[in-house]
């Protein structure tokens, strides 16, 4: 093997991307599970998946492991393992499957999207701490705000999930169970993350609109002296 083989082994095989490829064995029980009504393994699975994803990017920093593969590797698994259990909720609701499933759509494209215009914009990271738009400033302004409203979003799809076989113990002087007011809780910040969602997609559009306006225009001005 060359050595550009062996550079390609080596982000294939380096830390957070072996965290990568545990997740998607994890998840691929967890949602089998989940067809099966197996929600204690199916939860479980899934709440591993969001700490591994929390420590993928951490093992990237520390061990100065970043790479553009990791980086799109890592949002392709986040879309694709969520909208495999927006595919299991579907099922559960099915009077809210159209909505569920716009939801992923949405989210989808959002995603691909930003992390395009991200790429085109030579930007080294998906965050846009520098971007013009309030909304994403305000978003990515802390790292700790920004973990707390991603650990919200997942807890709301997990909560979601978990509340239609059971609410969980009661919590004492309230009289809920655990996991229907973590499901209440969480409600706000997935709303949140969905408007930071579509903050998202209108900013990238016009990342990329200005890029080819950019373009078009240095096009133009060297056709007219080169006349």
């Amino acid at each position: 093997m060359g050595y550009e083989g062996k550079r390609v082994i080596d982000i294939l095989l380096n830390v957070p991307n072996i965290i990568g490829y545990v997740r998607v064995s994890l998840y691929i029980w967890g949602i089998w599970q989940a067809h099966y009504d197996g929600y204690v393994i199916a939860a479980s699975m899934y709440f591993l998946n969001c700490v591994l994803d929390a420590a993928d990017g951490f093992a990237a920093r520390g061990l100065d492991q970043c790479s553009k593969f990791g980086a799109i590797f890592d949002v392709i698994l986040d879309v694709v393992q969520m909208t495999m259990w927006k595919s299991v909720l579907c099922n559960l609701y099915p009077e809210y499957s159209f909505f569920i499933m716009f939801h992923a759509g949405i989210t989808i494209f959002g995603e691909w999207i930003h992390r395009h215009s991200c790429e085109v914009r030579s930007s080294h990271t998906h965050f846009m701490s520098d971007s013009s738009n309030p909304i994403l400033r305000y978003y990515y302004a802390t790292r700790l705000g920004h973990d707390f409203m991603v650990w919200s979003y997942w807890c709301f799809w997990l909560m979601l999930y978990i509340t239609k076989y059971t609410n969980g113990p009661i919590v004492p002087g309230i009289d809920v169970g655990i996991w229907q007011l973590l499901l209440w809780l969480s409600i706000p910040c997935a709303i949140n993350r969905f408007v930071i969602l579509l903050a998202k997609i209108y900013t990238s559009i016009n990342v990329m609109c200005a890029i080819d306006l950019e373009v078009k225009n240095t096009y133009n001005l060297r056709s007219k002296k080169s006349y």
